[in-house]
């Protein structure tokens, strides 16, 4: 099924159809028929907040079952007992590597528009911090392909229509710069749950079972309640609302696990602005961190992280430093500001974790002077 760069229709048309929509009470994604057996692929932030999920295909919707989430990818397999044709048709994977320049498409449904696609190319393969330990570095296939909030755990596929990458997040401050989990790790996933659903170990709902899990489905909600939602799963939780700006503010004052003090805000949208920013800051006592500052290794840690993390880091005179990101205030829901906020909570970790350990080497202008050497290699 191999098709000229310009011409993708072949592809779609035997594809498409083992694409759903993925909905939960508190949003809505993509998913990828994996497995003849009923398994439908998605992203763990696009089910979090849920242990069923519809699945909407051509021929009509089913109910699907959590049925695992990746410990550190954002991934999750999602299990039918549905008999919808559609499941039949599971998409392969590709086994060969993503190559750069490779033209790809990008398939979902952002925003509930049924059957988007979006061409473009392999424009880089880089690795990203997904976890707190050193070692959980993962692979992603960077593209130019536009994807949108609701494209998440679709797939990107190669010209023969073999499965390269799952659409996972994109940066807000680059214009077409959209990342997806190589395929490898999606393949390891499904192979280990199927052993784990041979052996007996990870056991699948009944259909009955599965019929007797209630599924509210909610309207999208307005910021307030949704920060309403976040307030139980975070530690301190504070609303204001600016009477002249009529902005709401919300904030949090968390513990990195160093015991760094961090505090979290969202400062909703204003009139002339349809995105809503959120900030985490942090203070790593000066005036240790006024020593790295000068030296330039901060800079470059912090420049390094923004490309990691597609977050922008702000330092102030005083040495509080600042992660900020903006999301798009409008049918901002639940889900996206609990992944929001984790992420921050993590990725501020990380780097206090990092600047820690800098500062060791701030101590003496040794020291200094041998790190400031190693890090410009």
């Amino acid at each position: 099924m191999q098709t000229p760069a310009s011409d993708w229709s072949s592809v779609v048309e035997h594809t498409i159809e083992s694409i759903p929509l993925v909905t939960t009470p508190l949003g809505s994604g993509s998913g990828v028929v994996v497995h003849e057996s009923g398994l439908v692929l998605t992203n763990k932030h696009v089910i979090e907040h849920g242990d069923i999920a519809r699945l909407k295909f051509r021929s009509g919707e089913c109910v699907a079952q959590v049925l695992r989430v990746h410990d550190t990818a954002d991934l999750a397999l999602l299990k039918t007992h549905a008999q919808q044709p559609e499941l039949q048709r599971p998409l392969p994977f590709r086994e060969a590597q993503a190559q750069l320049g490779e033209p790809v498409l990008a398939l979902g449904h952002p925003n509930r528009h049924l059957e988007t696609v979006n061409a473009g190319i392999v424009s880089g393969l880089q690795y990203h911090q997904v976890g707190e330990e050193a070692e959980s570095r993962q692979r992603f296939v960077r593209i130019d392909a536009a994807i949108n909030s609701g494209n998440s755990g679709g797939p990107t596929l190669d010209q023969s229509g073999k499965i390269i990458g799952i659409n996972t997040w994109k940066r807000t401050d680059q214009e077409n710069s959209s990342f997806a989990i190589e395929s490898s790790v999606a393949v390891e996933f499904i192979s280990s749950t199927l052993a784990q659903l041979a052996d007996g170990s990870l056991v699948c709902k009944s259909p009955e079972e599965l019929a007797d899990v209630p599924f509210d489905p909610k309207p999208r909600q307005s910021i307030e309640a949704a920060f309403e939602h976040v307030q139980s799963k975070i530690t301190a939780h504070e609303a204001n609302l600016d009477e002249a700006s009529g902005v709401t503010t919300f904030q949090w004052d968390l513990m990195s696990p160093n015991n760094a003090p961090i505090r979290i805000t969202f400062r909703d949208a204003s009139e002339n602005d349809s995105y809503g920013l959120f900030e985490a800051s942090f203070d790593v006592a000066p005036p240790s961190i006024t020593l790295l500052s000068h030296q330039g290794v901060l800079q470059r840690l912090l420049r390094h992280n923004e490309m990691m993390w597609r977050l922008k880091f702000l330092v102030a005179d005083d040495g509080t430093i600042k992660l900020c990101c903006r999301r798009p205030a409008i049918d901002l829901d639940p889900s996206e500001v609990i992944h929001t906020i984790r992420e921050l909570e993590l990725h501020t970790s990380l780097l206090v974790t990092e600047i820690i350990k800098l500062r060791q080497y701030a101590e003496t202008p040794f020291q200094a002077a041998a790190f400031e050497l190693n890090q410009g290699e």
